[in-house]
């Protein structure tokens, strides 16, 4: 290579290398599945996109109209939870939503949607789970039913699809959120959305 040639080539990295870490840090980024805990909707190996914030969050919030609030359906649910959660999120210091609110992160994750975080036992360790319930409710851990637990503030609860235990199920800081599991992007004949899965009723509640 000529010295015109690597002189072009270190000038090219050092242009394009740093909005890439910067657009993989900020927006979006690829993680590995490491286990078959959320089977059938993510296998070991599968590589997922990961969203790690929302646009402009107070425009593409959830619109309520009249129908929803006689038919009482999951629109009206699931905009209460994000109103309070994001009070409570409020409450522990993190920063209200407003209309001039551009970027958000981490995202503002609903019961039903999966999550990627670190691993408040092991730091090293990313897990990917689904969340079961919000910040300041009230819960029944699938490991013991019989049992209430409470979900800090600023927090997720988190559990596997599956009945194993691998991993970490439990309370989750959403300062060691990473993102929102959103498509399987390989292997190519998995590619497909994420879906949401609503936990079952009874598990989740606000006091």
């Amino acid at each position: 290579m000529s010295q015109a040639s690597s002189k072009l080539l270190r000038i090219s990295s050092a242009l394009v290398i740093p909005p890439l870490i910067y657009f993989n840090d900020t927006f979006f980024s690829i993680q590995k599945v490491k286990n078959d805990d959320m089977v059938p909707d993510l296998k070991q190996g599968d590589l997922v996109l990961i969203q790690k914030g929302e646009l402009l969050p107070a425009f593409f919030q959830p619109k309520i109209t009249v129908n929803d609030l006689v038919d009482d359906n999951d629109r009206l649910e699931e905009d209460i939870d994000r109103r309070k959660s994001l009070r409570m999120d409020a409450a522990a210091g993190k920063a209200p939503i407003d209309n001039f609110t551009f970027w958000r992160s981490p995202p503002i994750l609903m019961p039903g949607e999966v999550a990627v975080f670190i691993n408040p036992q092991d730091m090293g360790s990313v897990e990917i789970k689904r969340v079961v319930g919000l910040g300041g409710q009230r819960m029944r851990p699938k490991a013991s039913l019989h049992k209430i637990e409470h979900v800090d503030p600023y927090s997720l609860w988190l559990e596997s699809d599956t009945n194993g235990n691998s991993g970490f199920n439990g309370s989750v800081s959403k300062k060691l959120l990473l993102g929102r599991a959103v498509r399987v992007m390989w292997p190519l004949e998995r590619w497909k959305d994420i879906t949401t899965k609503k936990p079952q009723i009874g598990r989740a509640w606000w006091p």
